[in-house]
């Protein structure tokens, strides 16, 4: 009986995940009088159960949201089925020899969503972990830790996720209770306003508990939970949302979370416009056209040119993005310089220097601009020559492999470099290849550049690289 239970949960979870899509690319509905009365479907507020607050938290820790009022019913009914522990720490205890805790767990770290999510290296998965749960970045002590042990494969996903969330003390305890309280406030104001959450990927719900930390005044906060509710409520644009990892000309092996939203508009002519949002929502950089004069948008100031991969025609919704910045060029001049370079969350990250084996990125862009005479050939083993203006450099496996962790490698001249390295599709099916490379000059050309426009978030400056990109196209 145990076992046929376990199966038919099982079935049942890979039914309810596959529902939920794994999408990078979601697009909010318009809002109809029907659906802002409630008249789309009925809103009801679910039956308690001894694991709401449990999986509620789940979802805070892996999703960064309120659980979605199916998914709160789904996730309770499982766990009541299966008789699971009610807390986070008893699930921990029971991990490693509980399978049907393995199963439950391992699916929320293994969802579609999750992958969406965290596509990218495992320092990074972990950073996403500390931001959901306590609305700050992972301490570096933090981040090595669980990044190593992920990286040496001593724990799954979930397990340092669960673990994560257990070990809260202090602020971070405090955070993650004013999150929760947030939480529930949010799904019983829906409920009672008889709308749901239908923002691309629940983002209203993620917007409103990612601005909520150890320092939140619950009472004051609760006008930010009903204008949610309220704006939800409302009409809208029609709203695309797609999820992009960013990387910096400050080097940093962590990349950044970044929101790409464009919206259209309900007149006549439908111009596109949107804005992308960093991290925590540090920065965002607008942008909106087309441009008089050119079919193509415009970046908000400080932005100063932009290089599209694989997007639409007037530059939107692309598969890599460049952004660039006027900036001091180091002899007293200004020019633009590569400061950003997105990478769609759907592209599928290449850790292994044999999969680059027998291709060719002859496209370079840097600084918004592609440069002629320069490309990256792999041999049969993954190492690579890459050949530039100055000539040719060799590089083993050892060395391409060493690259692709993302971690500072020895390069030529006394420079260091950097690769992260992508797979993606295009619209007619063709797989194709891309690098994004960060190379760090010598310490005296990166003293003279030390006055760029973006500066890192560590205690010390990090130091400035050459933000780059090879390609297929």
């Amino acid at each position: 009986m145990g076992n046929k239970l376990r199966l038919f949960s099982l079935s049942l979870i890979t039914v309810v995940l596959a529902a939920c899509g794994g999408s990078d690319v979601e697009t909010s509905p318009r809002r109809t009088a029907g659906l802002r009365a409630g008249g789309e479907r009925l809103v009801v507020q679910p039956a308690l159960s001894v694991h709401s607050d449990l999986v509620q938290s789940l979802y805070l820790a892996f999703y960064g949201r309120a659980p979605d009022i199916g998914g709160l019913v789904f996730w309770t009914g499982v766990f009541d089925r299966l008789n699971l522990p009610s807390t986070a720490s008893a699930l921990i205890a029971a991990y490693g020899s509980d399978s049907n805790v393995k199963m439950v767990l391992d699916s929320f770290g293994r969802s579609p969503e999750a992958t969406m999510l965290y596509p990218g290296t495992n320092a990074e998965f972990v950073n996403g972990i500390y931001m959901n749960l306590f609305g700050r970045y992972a301490d570096n002590a933090g981040r090595m830790f669980w990044g190593d042990a992920l990286d040496n494969r001593l724990v799954t996903r979930s397990f340092a996720a669960l673990n994560i969330l257990v070990g809260a003390q202090g602020e971070d305890q405090i955070a993650l209770t004013k999150k929760n309280e947030v939480a529930t406030r949010f799904l019983a104001a829906l409920v009672a306003a008889g709308v749901t959450d239908n923002s691309p990927q629940g983002s209203a719900g993620v917007d409103l508990l990612w601005k909520v930390n150890a320092a939140t005044d619950l009472k004051a906060f609760q006008t930010q939970i009903d204008a949610a509710v309220q704006k939800i409520s409302q009409e809208i644009a029609l709203q695309t949302l797609r999820r992009y990892t960013g990387f910096q000309n400050v080097f940093s092996e962590t990349a950044t979370l970044v929101r790409y939203w464009l919206t259209f508009g309900s007149g006549t002519v439908s111009a596109p416009n949107g804005k992308l949002v960093f991290g925590l929502g540090e920065r965002e950089i607008g942008f909106a056209g087309p441009v008089p004069g050119s079919n193509v948008i415009a970046y908000a100031p400080p932005v100063v040119a932009f290089s599209a991969i694989d997007g639409a025609a007037d530059g939107t919704t692309p598969t890599i993005l460049m952004l660039c910045q006027a900036a001091n060029d180091g002899t007293g001049g200004v020019s633009n310089k590569s400061t950003d370079v997105l990478v769609i969350n759907l592209a599928e990250m290449i850790t292994n220097a044999k999969d680059l084996a027998g291709q060719t990125l002859s496209m370079y862009r840097e600084d918004c601009g592609v440069l002629s005479a320069r490309n990256i050939v792999f041999d049969a083993t993954g190492g690579a020559v890459v050949r530039d203006v100055n000539g040719s450099h060799s590089y083993s496996f050892t060395e391409v492999q060493t690259a692709l962790t993302g971690r500072l490698t020895d390069g030529v001249d006394g420079k260091k470099y950097s690769w992260r390295a992508y797979r993606y599709t295009k619209a007619d099916g063709s797989p194709k290849y891309a690098i994004v490379s960060r190379v760090i000059p010598n310490q005296s050309m990166s003293s003279r550049m030390q006055n760029s426009t973006i500066s890192g978030t560590e205690t010390a400056p990090p130091p400035i690289a050459v933000l780059s990109i090879w390609s297929q196209e």
